[in-house]
């Protein structure tokens, strides 16, 4: 029976070391604001997801959700995605990887749910037909589950393979 609970603490232990994000008791990384653009109005330094609006968190006590924490005003994500929601999944997909995000050997770049939305994001964009430019985005409110649709500005595609170079899209967005 030790052995048991010795085995579950140590996977507690380290799906909490890969999946950790620098939390601190005075709120960094996220509370400082932007001094200047539009991320001046957002109430702390959170992650963009793009074209969509919305800024988000990531939370220590629910590693595979990304937390509204700002939408803008007339963003495609306005009055369909509230501050406070967890967003659980995009593009038909749930989220099962916890965030892993940081900087150093061990823990470089965005794994877990900012890079599947990112994917979902990039896939949205690029779709044909009635598909360009929708994104399923999966939400917890107060408890439930919903799914809401996100009509997104698609007129740039997607980034190319070669990206940032040989990229019609970063040439357009520059």
């Amino acid at each position: 029976m030790l052995r048991i609970l010795g085995a579950v603490l140590a996977i507690s232990a380290a799906t909490a070391a890969v999946a950790q994000v620098h939390y601190y008791e005075d709120g960094r990384p996220w509370r400082p604001r932007a001094r200047g653009g539009p991320d001046q109005v957002v109430p702390g330094w959170y992650y963009n997801l793009g074209v969509t609006g919305l800024r988000v968190e990531l939370v220590a006590d629910a590693l595979t959700h990304l937390v509204v924490r700002h939408v803008f005003a007339g963003s495609p994500a306005a009055g369909k995605v509230e501050v406070g929601d967890h967003i659980v999944g995009a593009g038909g997909k749930r989220f099962v990887e916890p965030h892993r995000n940081g900087y150093g050997m061990k823990v470089f770049g965005p794994d877990g749910p900012i890079l599947d939305f990112a994917e979902a994001l990039d896939k949205a964009l690029g779709s044909d037909g009635d598909q360009r430019g929708r994104l399923a985005v999966s939400l917890l409110r107060e408890g439930d589950e919903l799914e809401v649709d996100l009509q997104l500005p698609a007129e740039h595609g997607t980034y190319a393979e070669s990206f940032p170079a040989d990229c019609d899209k970063t040439d357009a967005l520059r």
